[in-house]
């Protein structure tokens, strides 16, 4: 059998010819189902968005009354990020509870800029949607540095990739947008509308672009952001409105109002109604739930403690051996652990090539190599049988005061159903083992009532979360 290996979007970004060296997201095709609508017929909406850094003179950063968010780069130059001229601000107030609390000329977009903008427009980037509108948006690389393709995530939709590249004018050194909607309007963009991948990420090739489509049927605000962390407290972001307030879910009476109530306690008192804080497990859907996700009993349920491992120095530093770790501030030396494993990438990625790992290079709690130590590390996977009802049970043993570990789901949502902290008050430290007795014994709160979809939930210190999802999604 012969193995064929392929590079994932190659840099050069040559997307629109077949070719046995690499392949692009956009000739990938989905597993699931598609709208049809969404790839057959023109775009209710086109949005093209460049983006690119403006490069500050000190002088102009630091002047009286003035306040710009940059970024020190390696080389020294000092950088705020813009998408169509536009750098994002925080609104004032939250937009899904308090819309009408904003003033409407803080929002702002690339054919809405404020009449006082000066080398840029520091604002709330706000592009608004019909409902049910098809989308397309066309994202820009005016930053063109080589080797960097800034990846852009959407909350609230999964997309499909329909085109990546770079210009096809050779003559054209730096693609810009004015280049861009020439070339859209010679049909020279290319789209593949019968490869259809879903995605929630995409990556823009240097000095080129990428097209994505997807139905606005999700009514609310949606952060679309480059996912190179650094690169959002510089304004690399935008909201998406789907609809209007009206469209939004109603909010629900006597809801907390912004500076009156803390989202996610510290004290995690999540199970009774307060007036000083709500619950992310207290929140409800806006969507219709799938109530088979909420029987009373899934197919598997899974439990997951998370901590650190401690090292000792002569532990690490061992001829032969490759230890990873973290040191913090406090100099300690540490590994993270989940259900007492440290997860290693496997040797070849799992979706094209898993019969080319080695069964041994798998683990999970319960079927740990027999080898391991401390520090167990090997691919910590998990099976679940498809279409299974999974709820998860996450338990931080790390225990860190006013830390709390945010734990992210890729290919799913999944449905808060609890948070809280042991109801036994003599217990001043959570474990696996306690939390297995709360179970037992019905102690673990968990609320069944329209409860919200996430694909983030922060676990309190010394507490726990429930999730629940259909595992309907093969990978």
């Amino acid at each position: 059998m012969k193995i064929i290996y392929y590079v994932m979007n190659p840099l050069d970004a040559v997307c629109d010819t077949p070719r046995d060296d690499a392949i692009c997201v956009n000739n990938l095709r989905s597993a699931k189902p598609i709208e049809s609508d969404v790839l057959t017929r023109d775009p209710d909406i086109s949005i093209f968005l460049p983006f690119r850094f403006v490069v500050h003179k000190p002088n102009e950063l630091f002047q009286a009354n003035t306040y710009r968010h940059y970024l020190v780069a390696f080389d020294g130059d000092h950088l705020t990020s813009l998408i169509d001229e536009v750098s994002y601000a925080q609104p004032a107030f939250p937009l899904l509870s308090q819309y009408y609390d904003n003033d409407p000329n803080s929002f702002c977009n690339g054919d809405k800029r404020p009449a006082d903008c000066d080398m840029y427009c520091q604002c709330v980037h706000k592009i608004d949607i019909p409902l049910n509108a098809i989308v397309e948006i066309v994202l820009i690389d005016e930053v063109q540095q080589p080797n960097i393709s800034h990846p852009f995530h959407l909350h609230g939709y999964s997309f499909h990739v329909i085109g990546v590249g770079r210009s096809p004018d050779k003559t054209i050194q730096k693609i810009s947008l004015k280049h861009t909607l020439d070339l859209n309007r010679r049909g020279l963009l290319h789209r593949n509308l019968d490869a259809h991948s879903l995605r929630d990420t995409v990556a823009v090739p240097n000095n080129g672009y990428s097209i994505i489509r997807f139905k606005a049927d999700n009514p609310g605000v949606w952060m679309f952001h480059c996912h190179l962390l650094f690169h959002i407290p510089i304004g690399m972001n935008l909201l998406l409105q789907t609809g209007t307030p009206e469209d939004f879910p109603p909010v629900p009476e006597g809801f907390p109002k912004c500076g009156s109530y803390v989202l996610n306690p510290l004290d995690a008192v999540c199970n009774t109604k307060r007036s000083d804080a709500i619950c992310v497990s207290n929140l409800k859907n806006a969507r219709k739930i799938n109530e088979e996700v909420l029987q009373e009993r899934p197919d598997i349920k899974i439990f997951l403690p998370f901590r650190f491992y401690f090292y000792q120095l002569e532990e690490l530093f061992r001829p032969n051996t490759y230890n990873v770790f973290l040191v913090p501030p406090g100099g300690d030396h540490l590994i993270s652990l989940v259900d007492e494993i440290s997860y290693v990438g496997p040797p070849a990625p799992l979706l094209s090539q898993y019969d080319d790992v080695d069964p041994q290079q798998f683990c999970n709690g319960d079927n740990r190599p027999p080898n391991c130590g401390p520090n167990c590390m090997c691919t910590h996977k998990i099976d679940i049988p498809l279409n299974a009802i999974v709820e998860i049970v996450l338990i931080d043993e790390v225990q860190q005061d006013n830390l709390s570990h945010p734990f992210h789901l890729h290919g799913y949502a999944y449905h808060v159903v609890g948070m809280g902290r042991s109801p036994d008050t003599t217990i001043k430290k959570i474990t696996l083992k306690h939390a297995l007795e709360l179970d037992r014994k019905g102690l673990l709160n968990r609320q069944f009532k329209g409860p919200p979809l996430k694909d983030t939930i922060a676990v309190p210190n010394n507490g726990y979360v429930i999730l629940r999802f259909k595992a309907d999604n093969p990978g």
